[in-house]
């Protein structure tokens, strides 16, 4: 449990433990593995030397504004502690991303920021080091990483023990523990992310919602820890209900597979129960359906492409096998290409574009995409572009990034798919991580396929045909059309088909 003072007097054999257990979980890397990610793999160590200051404290406002093209958001911060460096007691940070009327503008990678939540913050000229691998939620004085539950004052003493700092002393006083509960079954036994939920989080459906038994959950209501990316809070992001023996709660856009456990009131958390998050998508409360490209219409206009990669000369190909491969999947959905184009920056001017150009650092491809509330949450503009500091290659080649492989995850995010980060998405092409030379995900695994049939619904051909030639006795009076995927099913879903001769259709 957590105790009242993080800065009066601890014993040096608990420091040395906890300094391992951070040197042998985060000098190589806030994440599941070594390699990269579609923004370049940090360390702690890499983020804490190369922040000019590391913040604690709490957001307090968030205003968003237009400039040149895109929406911005300056996040205040009122810091309680500076980790590292020194400043005044607030901090304002620029985020690309925000509201601003009937607009959102969603930025793959970036930091997400929610008032009233506390976080600890990697900065450097008030940006965030590394994107969102340089934010970290705090819930109850306690952090998650690597699916593990770690205390603050601990974080805080790893990174000072990086820095060549002296540990904080800790006073955890007399150490009372609460009889831990027990998890026995999640049903079901996967489920998406952040789809619609029951009444009165979402229209209807409960997709993303699931059942947690077991005992000694508590008559209170406590919290659901579950893995989450974009430096958000790892819990559930509502609970239907709470008790001893059961919990219904929703599963948040942004979480990905590994351990949830169950934490009580009173402080006692269970021990982890694996479990298998299939894709994720993005409901926002007040929306009829999840945020999408129109159905009967789904782009809206083609993808311009600029060939100006300096590393290759056939990245159109690359591009274009990176759209089939989505609109191929069996969805209601196809992307398509609309020509060249000179434009090579993401701009909000109703034209969507594959450009590259140079990026902030660290940062490989960045989709920036615009919808509106107007509409249902019907999206209008993606532009993504590749950063021109990076060496690319289309054969996937040894120390390059590979162009149809980078490509097919960000039209992923283009389609509302959200990054996947556990050890058991790493198959998947949502998941979060790539590395130079990678190829596979250029494939999609069915769990990519059955998110895009999901949002978008399934087109399904049953054909009836009768050779001309062939003699047969009676034509089919009934055809039965039964749908086995996606899984859950959208009500949404086309399936058309053909009869073998003139018939009533009811």
């Amino acid at each position: 449990m957590y105790s009242k003072s993080v800065f009066t007097v601890t014993k040096k054999a608990y420091f040395i433990f906890i300094l391992a257990l951070f040197v042998s979980i985060l000098l190589h890397g806030v994440g599941t593995e070594n390699g990269y990610a579609l923004v370049v793999r940090m360390s702690l160590e890499d983020l804490s030397r190369e922040a000019s200051s590391i913040v604690i404290g709490e957001v307090t406002d968030a205003q968003s504004f237009w400039e040149d093209g895109n929406i911005y958001t300056n996040v205040t911060i009122s810091v309680e502690q500076y980790v590292k460096g020194a400043g005044g007691k607030q901090v304002t940070i620029k985020v690309l991303g925000g509201t601003v009327g009937d607009i959102t503008q969603w930025v793959s990678d970036a930091p997400i920021f929610q008032i009233g939540e506390r976080t600890l913050l990697f900065l450097r000229n008030d940006q965030v080091v590394g994107w969102h691998q340089g934010k970290f939620a705090i819930v109850n004085h306690e952090l998650i990483v690597e699916d593990v539950l770690v205390d603050e004052a601990d974080f805080i003493n790893g990174i000072r023990g990086i820095l060549g700092m002296p540990p904080l002393k800790i006073d955890r006083g007399p150490e009372v523990v609460p009889a831990a509960p027990v998890i026995t079954s999640i049903t079901p036994s996967t489920t998406a992310a952040g789809t619609r939920g029951s009444p009165p989080f979402g229209p209807g459906g409960g997709i993303s919602d699931i059942t947690i038994k077991g005992t000694g959950f508590g008559g209170s209501k406590g919290k659901v820890l579950i893995p989450r990316g974009y430096g958000l809070p790892a819990e559930s992001d509502y609970i239907y209900s709470w008790s001893d023996t059961q919990i219904k709660c929703h599963i948040p856009y942004n979480a990905y597979s590994g351990d949830i456990k169950v934490k009580t009131s009173g402080g006692a958390t269970s021990a982890a129960k694996n479990y298998v998050i299939t894709y994720g998508a993005y409901w926002k409360q007040g929306l009829d359906h999840e945020v999408k490209w129109h159905v009967t219409n789904p782009m809206g206009e083609n993808y311009l492409v600029n060939e100006n990669c300096s590393n290759v000369t056939d990245e159109l190909n690359a591009i274009k096998a990176a759209m089939n491969t989505w609109s191929t999947a069996g969805a209601k959905f196809k992307f398509s290409y609309g020509g060249s184009t000179t434009i090579k920056t993401a701009v909000y001017d109703n034209k969507n574009v594959i450009a590259w150009n140079d990026l902030a650092a660290g940062v490989l491809a960045q989709n920036s995409i615009w919808w509106t509330s107007a509409t249902n949450g019907d999206a209008v503009e993606s532009d993504i572009i590749f950063n021109t500091d990076y060496t690319w290659s289309t054969t996937g080649a040894a120390g390059k990034y590979d162009i149809q492989n980078i490509g097919t995850h960000e039209l992923g995010h283009a389609l509302f798919l959200t990054d996947l980060y556990g050890s058991k998405d790493k198959e998947k092409t949502m998941y979060g991580y790539g590395a130079t030379g990678e190829t596979k995900k250029r494939t999609l695994e069915l769990d990519d396929k059955n998110g895009i049939k999901y949002i978008y619904g399934t087109t399904l051909e049953a054909n009836l045909i009768v050779d001309e030639e062939e003699e047969i006795g009676e034509i089919p009076g009934e055809t039965r059309l039964l749908q086995n995927q996606p899984n859950p099913f959208n009500p949404d879903t086309w399936i058309p088909y053909r009869l073998a001769s003139d018939a009533s259709v009811t």
